[in-house]
């Protein structure tokens, strides 16, 4: 069975190194957008519990993977505080869970297709 990003990569014709990066700014919210930049050159640990997400959903073969990955990343007490939480800079889980959702078999055994 294929894993998320292998599924990603096949699909979006894309190197399996770019899976990350493109997941990563494809969900991110989009009022984080303008200033990834800026976080990433001065606060480089600010997006680790989001590039862990993004990691841990790239070895998914299941979406419920994907969806335990999320309840864990929303518990993490390092995805606390009002940038985060309130004005969401960091990576929308519905977003992911709607990419992974194309490319992973839902619960119950069936995909969704890449389209």
């Amino acid at each position: 069975m294929l894993t998320f990003a292998e599924s990603y990569c096949d699909d979006r014709k894309c190197p399996p190194d770019l899976f990350g990066e493109k997941v990563f700014m494809e969900c991110l919210h989009r009022r984080a957008l303008p200033f990834v930049a800026l976080l990433k050159l001065f606060r480089r640990e600010y997006f680790l519990t989001d590039w862990e997400l993004v990691l841990a959903a790239a070895e998914a073969t299941r979406l419920a993977q994907v969806r335990r990955e999320v309840r864990e990343y929303l518990m993490d007490s390092r995805n606390q505080g009002w940038w985060r939480r309130r004005a969401n800079f960091r990576l929308s889980t519905g977003r992911l869970i709607q990419l992974a959702a194309r490319y992973l078999p839902d619960d119950d055994g069936r995909s969704q297709g890449p389209f």
